[in-house]
Formats: C-alpha cells, structure tokens, sequence
C-alpha cells in the first residue's frame, strides 16, 4: 500500500471525524489559582476557522498504520524510556514505549512525543489543533467531555506565558519559536502546560485536524 493510500484510508477508516463551524469564543481564564503568574489570562475573545476534527485523540490502530507503512521509530523507542503519571506526578520508567499498554486498537495512543505527533500528522496529510482550536472544542457542550476527561494532549503551538496577551485573535498561532510545545486537557479549557517536544508519557495524547 502506497503512503498516499494509507493515509487516505487512515482519514476515511480508522479516525471518527466531527465537522465544527467558524466560532468565535473567549478564550483563557481570570482565575489565578495558587500562582504568581497566571498563563491562562487574560480573558479575550477569539476566532477560528471551521475544522474537521478528530473525534477522539489518534487511536492505538490509527498510529499503528503510521510506523507499519513509514518505518518511523518513536522518541521513547530510542531513548528507552517513557514517564508514567503518578499520584504525585511522573516518575521516568525504562522500557515504555507507544506499544506498552494494555489497551484495545481503538484506545487512544500514548508515549508520543510532540515530534512523533508530528511526522504522523506530515505521513496522514493532518495536523495538530492549534491552541486556540483545542479550546474551542473544549468548550463545545457536544465534545467537552471527552476533551475534559484528565489527561494532555499536544498542540501546534510553541509555548510562551505571556505572548498570548498581544497575538492575534484570529486563528491565533502562537509564537514562532521556544524551547518548549504547549499540551493542553485536564479539568479546566483553560489549563496550559509546557512540555519539552520529545517527551512522551501514558497520560499524554494527541489529536488530528484534516487539511483542506
């Protein structure tokens, strides 16, 4: 099977897809909870583009499709280690990687860095959501849940903690560099963490947005 066919049928088969219209939302918090400098304000109206989304973050079988037809090896597999979420954090375990679970095909995928993310979204002809896109959905009554269920998914964006507060309000992007890439998810829309890009862990997803 070609990469052309495989991805073709990745987007067709193997990935539930929801269509979302342009939306204009605020986007942030106000709340400073137990910090100096809080990244999630300030509060400000954003927009963005209409989106064919993945309904739920890439799948176990969907990744799967990715390594058999590209040969790609993951940031854990070489480095033999992944981070397992604790009670009281992470802690770094030898030998997990993106096959480590014990999970069915359609369970979401994890220990994938954000470059691993990355070279399936270049393989799938997809993308990550921005920032500004994953909170969107995250405010959608009809997909909060599943974006709200505890764990972190990757972004596009580069993280910063203030550059938010002068970028664009439509289809906001983000700076254009840094060190670090911005997961998002937990209990809150607004929750932002920055994470190094080739970090992988158990409790750290991803999902796609279909190029036009």
């Amino acid at each position: 099977m070609t990469q052309q066919t495989a991805a073709e049928q990745l987007l067709g088969d193997a990935l539930d897809w929801v269509f979302l219209d342009m939306a204009r939302f605020t986007m942030g918090c106000d709340d400073r909870v137990g910090e100096f400098d809080d990244d999630e304000g300030p509060t400000r109206d954003v927009s963005v583009g209409s989106m064919r989304v993945s309904a739920s973050p890439v799948t176990l079988s969907a990744f799967t499709q990715f390594l058999d037809a590209s040969r790609y090896v993951t940031d854990a597999e070489r480095a033999g280690t992944g981070f397992r979420a604790t009670p009281d954090g992470r802690e770094l375990v030898s030998g997990l990687t993106w096959s480590s679970g014990d999970g069915s095909g359609m369970d979401p995928v994890s220990q994938v860095s954000w470059v691993d993310a990355f070279e399936f979204c270049r393989w799938s002809s997809t993308r990550l959501l921005t920032e500004a896109e994953w909170e969107r959905c995250a405010r959608d009554e009809d997909l909060a849940k599943g974006f709200l269920a505890g764990h972190l998914e990757w972004t596009a964006d580069y993280y910063d903690a203030s550059f938010h507060r002068q970028e664009q309000r439509v289809n906001p992007t983000g700076p254009i560099g840094g060190t670090h890439r911005v997961a998002r998810g937990g209990l809150t829309a607004s929750v932002r963490t920055p994470l190094l890009p080739d970090m992988s862990s158990d409790d750290l997803f991803f999902r796609v947005v279909a190029r036009r």
